[in-house]
């Protein structure tokens, strides 16, 4: 069964749920996809694969217009994903911009000082009813 770790940014909700919050049309896409890929032992295409291979950032790919993603890396516990930020990607471009930097050097902080990554829960539908 996959964990799942988030950046502490401080704020509350964590970085991933509030974007789930604030995007209500794309909730379904994103339960879907990730209920694929726990599904799985090793995620891969279409719906995740590295952004940056030598940094070792994932980008999970949701479906709809515009392509929203969540972007992160795997854990050093067994079937565990950081999630490290939130984008949209359009063509080339990454929205907000920086933010490829910005999951890295979040990444690294994590590496550095594992307590930067807090345990959390997966958003989904079934467990805001």
């Amino acid at each position: 069964m996959w964990t799942y770790r988030c950046y502490d940014d401080g704020r509350r909700p964590n970085l991933w749920q509030r974007w789930y919050n604030d995007n209500p049309e794309f909730q379904g896409s994103h339960d879907s996809v990730f209920e694929m890929l726990e599904g799985r032992t090793a995620w891969g295409r279409p719906h995740a694969d590295f952004l940056n291979k030598d940094e070792r950032l994932v980008e999970i790919r949701l479906s709809g217009n515009p392509k929203h993603r969540i972007l992160g890396f795997y854990g050093a516990a067994r079937l565990e994903f950081v999630v490290v930020g939130t984008c949209i990607h359009k063509q080339r471009v990454y929205t907000p911009h920086g933010i490829k930097e910005t999951a890295i050097d979040r990444k690294n902080e994590i590496h550095r000082y594992p307590e930067r990554a807090i345990i959390c829960v997966r958003p989904s539908r079934s467990s805001q009813i």
